[in-house]
């Protein structure tokens, strides 16, 4: 059998006159795993044999072997043939106080030293003082790692009295957790051992000054000797073991990471993938090293049997073989890098998830009440697909919780050392709808430009052609980050909408590297639930936004109430999974609450406006012409006044309904014209319904749409689906009084009687007549101008959106008093939040505003452009 080449060199060769060591290494006889999943898989926490540890190490450059396996040494004793290797074990053993386990590694030990060592496990003090006796080297491995019960100061003060010896550089571990173990030990002085011996009462085992060590604490094979610890060359294993007891080594290497986790777990897990492999396929990529390991999961994601279907199918797929090729030429380079090694494998995972869900999807035909029966091999195929997702996503949860850990022992340990956290929490914002002309585009688009005049940390996730998921903003879309679509799938009934599938892998690693402190879903479609699935990964809140009345648009749009019900079955589902939602008026709170979602943990926010975009003063000549109307000035003939809608023109608006009210009018008064500034699947048919009574300019932007809105007289919003309604306040900023359906979110952005008037739903009469008295009213009309400015131009942006940061940051302090104490634990949906909590921010109250005043007379008229 050919000796394979490493797969990476170490970052510092060895120098002449050194010794170098991995005192941290584990191998196939390695069987306790502290992981949940892999105990309950029946896989040990290592799969690496010996002699391929032994190998590997001294062509990385170690001058001796040791392999620390779990309370065994059989790993070591396969060794025994070669004078460069000695036995040494990783000792589990526990605080008696509340029974936190600990590891030890012990080092340079003998056949007979390693019953007795085992014999006083369950004690640490007993351990310690027997390793003591023994004169054995013995060394506090990982310190800060959690690997059974939570770490607490007091137990922190006891390991600095019990252990002169730590590993502050551990190769698995991240090194911000390296680095305040170092941090902490380093604070162990003479006097500091003194004051604490008095504090609990123990006799400490050293002199006062902790020692480091380095080791890999490798389990896959993957990292061997990535990590070490280095002293002068004595020329004997007893010379180097005297010299780091000393305190006389020094400790070189790579740091953990989420990619080497996963690598660890995904490796253990596909083990069994590579006994009994054969054919071509296989020969092929087991010159790879662990290559084979990965092929039950290739197989998996591109639906092959044998391994020869599994390299056919790699081969033919750009992505997969552009990810498989340099983990294949690696077999034959012994100069690639480590973090290139894990690049590769996590490109290998990635693509395989990929290709796996675009296989999927093109095969998987409109999914319906009607033939989900006949999809469900497709559908079982996209769920088995996720499990290439899970070992990513639980190393990610396990590095997020470890990082809660570190910051709160920080705070209690070290509370003199400043942090790099800032005033406001960084949050990240998904959202399934970037690219579509709506009112959550309209929103976010000025949540963005706040955020970028306020220099405040907020990032939109979004999905769709153009991005490069490198987690880089382009600087034409502000901090829009957007990854390309994985896939999509087209719902032909839903208004030929298209959702969006993301790179999950590639959004958790940015997320996970950003490290944002609060996870925002603006909408429930493929990347809400990713931002939720994030948000529980990171262990940090998770909010969400009720912009819309998904399920009633799904019943108007489909005209089914049976779907209209599943709908509300996934909108409870995936808003009783925020810890907070935020809602656009009291109405959607309400209406939420009325089908079973717990209304203490909403906000309303209001939505607001932009006073200086929409306004009077884009009132024009040329576009009361444009809009179907005649201005009073010109003489051609009667004066008509303009009713305008503004949205998408879709059944869920109820536009049917105003095409009946004012074909009703226009048959008994000349002086009327209706507008539709929008598009949509039912402009079409209400083109040909109203001809030429009626104008559609399609979508507008910027001032051709601020001129239209000053243009008209009379904004008319019959929909009874909104939330909120942004255009209504868009129309009153600009100075129309709105006639507006009285239910749902848009008639809390009037005053009724006052700046508008409500009207019952799809009621052709009260509609009507409620147009008619703005229309025979002159003054009445005027006064409603002057009121519906004011009220708009209180709901400043700025104002809103200082609330929606007010309550992010009340949100991440509740969150971190919370749960803290839970980080180690089990992921749970957090408990709702103090009513009072949020009260201060629940309404955002109206305030007057003098800003327009004139009389409509008075209102300049812009010159045709």
């Amino acid at each position: 059998m050919p000796v394979s080449r490493p797969l990476f060199r170490t970052s510092v060769p060895k120098r002449r006159g050194e010794c170098r060591v991995d005192l941290h290494c584990h191998s196939r006889y390695s069987m306790e795993s502290d992981h949940w999943i892999l105990r309950q898989a029946g896989v040990g926490e290592s799969s690496t044999d010996s002699e391929t540890i032994y190998r590997n190490a001294r062509e990385r450059g170690m001058s001796y072997v040791t392999i620390t396996d779990h309370n065994t040494i059989d790993g070591c004793l396969t060794l025994a043939h070669h004078d460069d290797c000695f036995i040494s074990e990783e000792v589990t053993t526990y605080f008696p106080e509340g029974d936190v386990k600990l590891h030890v590694l012990a080092l340079g030990i003998t056949e007979q030293q390693h019953p007795e060592i085992q014999a006083l496990r369950q004690n640490v003090y007993e351990l310690v003082a027997y390793l003591k006796q023994q004169e054995i080297l013995y060394v506090l491995a990982h310190p800060l790692t959690g690997v059974g019960g939570e770490l607490t100061p007091a137990h922190i003060e006891r390991l600095m009295l019990l252990f002169p010896i730590w590993e502050v550089h551990n190769g698995s571990t991240l090194e911000r957790e390296n680095a305040l173990a170092r941090r902490l030990a380093e604070q162990c002085t003479t006097e500091k051992l003194e004051e604490l011996s008095v504090k609990h009462g123990l006799e400490p085992m050293h002199g006062g000054h902790i020692t480091f060590t380095a080791g890999s604490d490798d389990h896959a094979g993957f990292d061997i000797a990535s990590a070490c610890t280095v002293t002068a060359d004595t020329g004997s294993i007893a010379g180097f073991l005297s010299e780091v007891k000393s305190g006389r080594s020094q400790i070189e290497g790579t740091h953990g990471s989420t990619f080497k986790l996963a690598h660890t777990m995904l490796g253990l897990l596909a083990h069994g993938a590579d006994q009994g492999e054969g054919g071509k396929g296989a020969g092929l990529l087991g010159q790879a090293r662990a290559g084979r390991k990965w092929m039950g999961l290739v197989s998996l994601a591109v639906g092959s049997d044998s391994a020869a279907g599994v390299l056919k199918k790699v081969m033919a797929d750009r992505e997969l073989r552009k990810a498989i090729l340099p983990l294949i030429r690696n077999g034959h380079a012994g100069d690639a890098g480590g973090d290139e090694f894990h690049n590769q494998l996590f490109s290998l995972v990635n693509a395989a998830w990929t290709s796996g869900m675009r296989t999927t999807f093109s095969d998987l035909s409109e999914i319906t009440i009607f033939n989900f029966i006949e999809n469900l091999d497709m559908i079982g195929r996209l769920v088995a697909l996720q499990i290439l997702l899970l070992p990513h996503s639980l190393a990610s949860n396990y590095h997020s919780r470890q990082r809660h850990f570190l910051r709160r022992l920080s705070s209690q340990m070290l509370p003199d050392v400043p942090t790099a956290e800032g005033p406001w929490p960084r949050v990240a914002l998904f959202t399934d709808t970037v690219d579509q002309v709506n009112g959550v585009t309209s929103i976010l688009g000025c949540l963005d430009e706040y955020c970028a005049a306020e220099e405040l940390p907020l990032e939109i996730i979004a999905c769709g052609d153009g991005g490069s998921g490198q987690g880089n903003a382009d600087g034409t879309d502000g901090r829009i980050i957007r990854f390309p679509a994985v896939t999509s799938l087209n719902l032909p009934d839903f208004g030929d909408l298209d959702m969006n599938v993301p790179p999950v892998l590639d959004v958790v690693r940015y997320c996970e590297e950003q490290q944002f402190d609060i996870i925002h879903a603006a909408t429930p479609g493929p990347l809400g639930l990713v931002a939720f699935m994030i948000s529980r990964i990171l262990q940090v809140p998770f909010v969400s936004s009720f912009h819309t009345d998904v399920p009633r648009c799904v019943g108007r749009l489909t005209d089914d109430k049976l779907n209209e019900e599943a709908a509300w079955t996934y909108t409870r589902w995936f808003h009783q999974r925020c810890d907070l939602t935020f809602v656009p008026s009291a109405w959607s709170s309400r209406d939420l609450a009325s089908h079973g979602l717990d209304q203490r943990k909403m906000a309303v926010l209001h939505q607001g406006i932009d006073s200086d975009r929409f306004s009077p003063v884009f009132r024009s000549a040329e576009w009361r012409r444009r809009l179907g109307g005649e201005t009073e000035s010109n003489g051609a003939g009667p004066a008509k006044k303009i009713l305008l809608f503004v949205g998408r023109i879709s059944t869920e608006k109820d536009l049917r309904f105003l095409a009946d009210c004012y074909l009703e009018l226009a048959a008994k008064r000349e002086d009327i014209h209706l507008a539709m500034v929008g598009d949509g699947p039912l402009r079409a048919e209400l083109e040909e319904l109203l001809g030429d009574s009626a104008t559609f300019t399609g979508w507008l932007q910027g001032e051709d749409l601020a001129a239209a809105f000053a243009s008209a007289d009379i904004f008319v919003f019959p929909s009874s689906v909104d939330t909120s309604g942004q255009v209504v306040l868009e129309a009153q900023s600009s100075g129309l009084p709105a006639v507006v359906c009285s239910e749902g979110g848009a008639r809390e952005n009037i005053e009724p009687g006052k700046t508008g008037f409500t009207a019952r739903s799809r009621s052709v009469s009260e509609f009507s007549q409620r147009i008619e008295s703005l229309l025979d009213d002159e003054g009445l009309r005027r006064a409603m101008l002057r009121a519906a400015i004011k009220l708009a131009t209180a709901r400043s942006w700025e104002r809103i959106f200082a609330s929606q940061f007010a309550v992010y940051a009340d949100l991440v302090n509740w969150w971190q008093l919370d749960t803290d104490s839970r980080s180690t634990g089990s992921i749970e949906t957090s408990a709702a939040p103090a009513g009072s909590l949020f009260e201060a921010f629940a309404t955002i109250e109206r305030e007057r505003s003098a800003k327009y005043t004139e009389d409509t007379d008075s209102l300049p008229l812009r010159s045709p452009r």
